[in-house]
Formats: structure tokens, C-alpha cells, sequence
């Protein structure tokens, strides 16, 4: 595993010196055991980044600068903190999987976010996200919330929220609530998954 994740390596630098910097929109540097991302500045057109299964502990502010940047990817890494860019057009992000305590703050610049999946981290609380106004499609899965987000679960146009595996605290009449909510909204064709 170690030597094919050296290969993988090998042969992404490889790309990334000879790769055109004006026509690359999407870059997957998957499975190549960096700790820190490599210098992408100059990919002024990349619309996907997805360096999943890396060993990133951080990543750094101008590492997410680009004007083109939409999606965000770094499933399965061990990042803790993760600072975006103010007046990014960055509509999905893509942190399952690594080692946040802390709901990354810098998400709620992202006035364009419509897809957060931060499910499978160590989340304790999530602030009000309802200045996020394009957010559809939210996993908070697997984390360890204890109070439930009522202002998302209260948003109308939420498409997909998924709330399961964390040790709420709820009391009978927020069970009776959260489950009248969820059918209420199987109903419109949305889920509500806790």
C-alpha cells in the first residue's frame, strides 16, 4: 500500500510540473500520501479539487484562492482545521472523514455552498447555518452532536439532511417533532435521515 501510494505520487508531480496551468478544470490527487497539498495556484481554471485519501493535517488558506474553485473534495485525511477564502464560488465541500472537533467557521463564507457533507469527524456543534442561503444537500452524520440543529431541520429548502449516529440529547417531545418534520417532508420529496 505504501509503495503504490509513493507510485500514485510519482506520477501526480509528474503531471502537475507538465500539466497545462489555463486548461486543467479537475484535478484528483487521490491516494498519494500528501501531507500537504502541492503549490495549485497556477491552475487558474480548476473547478474540482479532490485530494482524497492523502494524509492532509491542514490545509492552507491560498491552497482554496482559486476564482474557479466549485467543489472540494478531501474525503478520508486527517484535516482539523480548514480555512476558506472570503467571496469563494465554492458550491460543494467534501470532508467525511478526517479529524474536525470543531464545525470549520470559514465554511460560512461560502454564499454559494450548496452541498456539506462533514459526517464520519468528531463535530460537537454546528452554528446557525441559515447564512448559507443555497445549501441543499447536508450529511452531518456520524459525528458527536448532542443538540440537534433546529435551524436546519426547521429550513424548508433543505433537500437532504442526514442527522444519523450522533448522541442527541432529546427529549420526547423533540422525537415527536423531529418525526413529524420528516414526514412532512418525505412528503415533498425531501429527507430528513437521523
Amino acid at each position: 500500500m505504501e509503495t503504490e501510494a509513493k507510485k500514485n505520487r510519482l506520477v501526480m508531480d509528474s503531471i502537475l510540473i507538465l500539466a497545462a496551468s489555463d486548461s486543467m478544470t479537475e484535478l484528483k490527487i487521490r491516494n498519494c500520501n500528501y501531507q500537504q497539498l502541492p503549490d495549485i495556484a497556477r491552475f487558474n481554471k480548476l473547478n474540482v479539487l479532490d485530494a482524497s485519501n492523502n494524509l492532509l493535517g491542514k490545509i492552507r488558506r491560498q491552497d482554496l484562492q482559486s476564482d474557479s474553485l466549485q467543489t472540494v473534495i478531501f474525503t478520508r485525511n486527517r484535516i482539523r482545521r480548514i480555512p476558506f477564502p472570503k467571496d469563494s464560488k465554492i458550491t460543494a465541500v467534501i470532508l467525511e472523514s478526517n479529524n474536525l472537533k470543531r464545525f470549520p467557521r470559514s465554511l460560512k463564507r461560502l454564499k454559494h455552498l450548496e452541498t456539506l457533507n462533514v459526517s464520519h469527524n468528531k463535530i460537537f456543534s454546528i452554528p446557525d447555518l441559515s447564512v448559507l442561503p443555497k445549501l441543499k444537500d447536508v450529511d452531518l452524520g456520524y459525528n458527536n452532536l448532542e443538540y440537534l440543529p433546529w435551524n436546519l431541520i426547521k429550513r424548508t429548502d433543505i433537500h437532504i439532511l442526514i442527522l444519523r449516529d450522533n448522541p442527541f440529547i432529546m427529549t420526547e417531545s423533540d422525537k415527536e417533532t423531529l418525526q413529524k418534520l420528516s414526514e412532512k417532508r418525505e412528503k415533498q420529496g425531501a429527507s430528513l435521515i437521523y
